[in-house]
């Protein structure tokens, strides 16, 4: 079985909260669940991984934007490079929704 991308990201998102639950430890579980997210983001490529980090500052759920982390993107990357993670950032946006809604 092969995955890729989002939900390569995914899985190593729940295996490591897995592993944290299993430990049982606070510190633990917050240590793997970062190490994880940091290489499932390392695993991916630059536009994909700055699409990521958009939808997680814009995140909904949480009650602060992270504007930092957008300013950053923005203001160090060339627009052509913007123009690509617009276009990967909208393309999961929309199977999210699509998901969402066809359940």
């Amino acid at each position: 079985m092969e995955i890729y991308g989002e939900d390569l990201i995914n899985c190593l998102r729940m295996r490591t909260t897995q592993l944290a639950k299993s430990e049982g430890n606070e510190l633990g579980e917050s240590s793997s669940a970062a190490a994880g997210s940091a290489l499932a983001l390392w695993m991916l490529d630059p536009v994909e991984r700055d699409a990521v980090v958009a939808r997680e500052a814009l995140d909904q759920k949480s009650e602060i934007t992270n504007f930092r982390a957008l300013v950053e993107m923005f203001v160090g990357r060339k627009s052509s490079h913007v123009v690509l993670i617009k276009q990967v950032y909208q393309v999961s946006s929309l199977r999210e929704n699509v998901k969402l809604f066809t359940r």
